[in-house]
């Protein structure tokens, strides 16, 4: 997952019922710590959005979501910071990388044999 604010609310509030509690002051420290932007406008509407009805459950299924993403939220958060932190080596010793090699971008293997065929 690369959209930083996603991690952060729901590292945040993990299940519904956390989420409804959020307070727009909450929202825009976390949205304004991932870089977001037009905070006046998204803000309420995603304030609205966590305090919709169509994201009500029953205390125990809240329990087991909030379970389930923390868990995610750690796996995902971990990941990422796997990603960034191998970047810089793989850029330094792989050729293509360090020039930039549009073929990576294509799915191209060092066999020659595209995984997807044209």
């Amino acid at each position: 997952m690369t959209v930083p604010e996603a991690l952060l609310i729901l590292d945040k509030a993990p299940c519904p019922d956390s989420g409804k509690k959020l307070t727009q002051a909450q929202l825009r420290t976390l949205l304004k710590g991932a870089g977001r932007c037009k905070l006046d406008t998204s803000v309420p509407t995603l304030q609205a959005a966590l305090r919709g009805e169509q994201l009500g459950q029953h205390a125990t299924i809240n329990t087991a979501y909030a379970v389930i993403t923390r868990s995610a939220v750690a796996v995902l958060t971990t990941l990422n910071n796997q990603i960034t932190a191998l970047h810089d080596p793989v850029e330094r010793f792989h050729p293509a990388f360090r020039r930039r090699d549009p073929r990576l971008a294509a799915g191209h293997r060092s066999d020659h044999r595209s995984p997807h065929p044209r």
